[in-house]
C-alpha cells in the first residue's frame, strides 16, 4: 500500500517547470558556457530595460571570466562583426570579410585588457573587492546597446537609422555607469571620476591599436581589389 501510495503522488506531481531565462540569468554560475539564444537575449533585455536593478544579479550570478567570454559576450561582438561585413562587403567581399574576423577579434581582446585597466584602477578610487572578473562583467553587459543593437539598427537604409544607432551606442555609457558601484565596489562619490578614467584610457588603447592596425587592414584592402 505505501509503495502504491507514494507511486499515485509521484505521477500526480507531474513534472515540474524549468526556470525561465530570466531565472537562468541568476543561475549562470552554474550554467555550462555554450550558445544559448533565449539566454543571451534574456540577458540583452534585462541590462538594456533595467540596467540598475540588473546589476546586482549580474554581481550575484558570479560568472567566470570563461562564462561571461564564451557564454555571451563573443556572440554580441559577433554580431557587430557581421553587420559589418555586411555593410561593405558588395564593394570589397575579402576585404570586407578579414576586416570583420579582425574586429570581432580585436573586441575580445579589447575587453579582456579594459578589464584589466579596470581592476587595476579600481583600488585607487576606493574599492577594495574589484577582480578581473568584475571588469569583464561590466565591460561586457554595457557593452550590449553598442555590439547588438545599434549595429543591426544602422543596417536600416535611411541616415537616420545611423544617427539612432550612434544614440543606442552612447546609451551603452548609461548602463557602465549604473554598474560601476554594484559590480566593483568603487564609492558613489568616485563614480563619476572613475568612469571618465576608464573611458579616456580606452580612447587611448584605441588610438594606439588604430594607428598599429590601420596600415594593415588598408594593405589588406589593396591586396583584395588587385590595385
Amino acid at each position: 500500500m505505501d509503495n502504491r501510495a507514494e507511486k499515485i503522488t509521484a505521477e500526480g506531481a507531474g513534472p515540474k517547470p524549468g526556470p525561465s531565462a530570466e531565472q537562468n540569468f541568476v543561475m549562470a554560475d552554474s550554467a555550462k558556457p555554450e550558445f544559448n539564444l533565449s539566454f543571451i537575449l534574456a540577458r540583452a533585455k534585462q541590462i538594456i530595460s533595467d540596467p540598475a536593478g540588473t546589476w546586482p544579479q549580474i554581481k550575484q550570478a558570479n560568472e567566470s571570466v570563461s562564462d561571461i567570454f564564451r557564454g555571451y559576450f563573443m556572440h554580441i561582438a559577433a554580431v557587430s562583426a557581421i553587420c559589418g561585413f555586411l555593410e561593405v562587403m558588395s564593394v570589397n567581399f575579402f576585404g570586407a570579410l578579414v576586416a570583420a574576423v579582425i574586429t570581432w577579434g580585436l573586441s575580445l581582446a579589447m575587453l579582456y585588457v579594459m578589464a584589466m585597466v579596470v581592476e587595476a584602477l579600481a583600488p585607487k578610487f576606493g574599492s577594495s573587492s574589484c577582480s578581473r572578473a568584475d571588469g569583464v562583467r561590466l565591460l561586457a553587459y554595457s557593452a550590449t546597446p553598442g555590439l547588438l543593437v545599434a549595429p543591426v539598427v544602422g543596417l536600416l537604409p535611411l541616415s537616420l537609422f545611423s544617427f539612432i544607432a550612434g544614440l543606442i551606442s552612447l546609451y551603452g555609457l548609461y548602463i557602465l555607469y549604473t554598474g560601476i558601484v554594484p559590480v566593483t565596489g568603487v564609492p558613489e562619490q568616485k563614480r563619476l571620476t572613475f568612469t571618465l578614467a576608464m573611458v579616456g584610457t580606452a580612447i587611448i588603447i584605441g588610438l594606439v591599436v588604430s594607428a598599429v592596425l590601420g596600415p594593415l587592414l588598408f594593405t589588406t584592402q589593396i591586396a583584395a581589389t588587385g590595385m
